[in-house]
């Protein structure tokens, strides 16, 4: 008997649980799909659930082998590494500008998020009108964590309201891995001095 599903089998979600959304009991596991997500094919559980059952019984803890998050960062290319942090980075003052402030603070890691409070950090940024910037520049640590400077002026709004207010700063960001994410988990800021003319 069909079930109709909300979500689509896509690639990568295949030998995943087919979920029945009333009851929330799985009742098939993903096989494949069609590459336009409209059809989708599952086993029934009741096919597989004495393998399930016979493996879960016999399996021995000591002899699984789980991924940790250090695994996935020792083999993850330095290049591709860089490019994620510093995409990141981008991702979040593209934010600031936009004042899609729930997106920016979602990026960033918990320890930033235990010391700041939304709306400490949505004030922080509020009166930012225009962000522009230049490439970061971005070193690996032996930790894997990414070090990015960059210049960043900010136009801010002013009691004059036709003339806002321009300051350049050497904003330095810290990006790591948190629970397979990359997050920022620091920011720090400081005026870059203007250049002899």
């Amino acid at each position: 008997m069909p079930i109709k599903s909300l979500a689509q089998i896509a690639e990568g979600n295949s030998g995943g649980p087919l979920i029945d959304r009333k009851t929330g009991n799985v009742v098939g596991i993903n096989s494949v799909g069609t590459k336009d997500g409209t059809i989708g094919f599952s086993i029934p559980i009741k096919d597989v659930i004495e393998q399930i059952e016979a493996w879960s019984n016999e399996a021995q803890t000591e002899e699984l082998d789980f991924a940790s998050t250090s695994d996935l960062i020792s083999t993850k290319d330095p290049e591709k590494l860089t490019a994620d942090a510093e995409y990141l980075i981008t991702y979040f003052l593209d934010s600031i500008e936009l004042r899609d402030y729930v997106n920016a603070y979602a990026l960033l890691a918990s320890e930033m998020l235990s010391k700041t409070s939304y709306k400490d950090f949505r004030d922080k940024y509020i009166d930012f009108t225009k962000v522009t910037f230049d490439e970061p520049k971005s070193t690996i640590t032996e930790e894997n964590h990414v070090h990015s400077k960059l210049s960043v002026t900010i136009e801010k709004r002013s009691e004059d309201e036709e003339k806002p207010s321009k300051e350049t700063y050497i904003y330095t960001f810290i990006t790591k891995y948190e629970n397979d994410q990359l997050k920022i988990s620091s920011i720090s800021t400081k005026k870059q001095k203007e250049k002899d003319d």
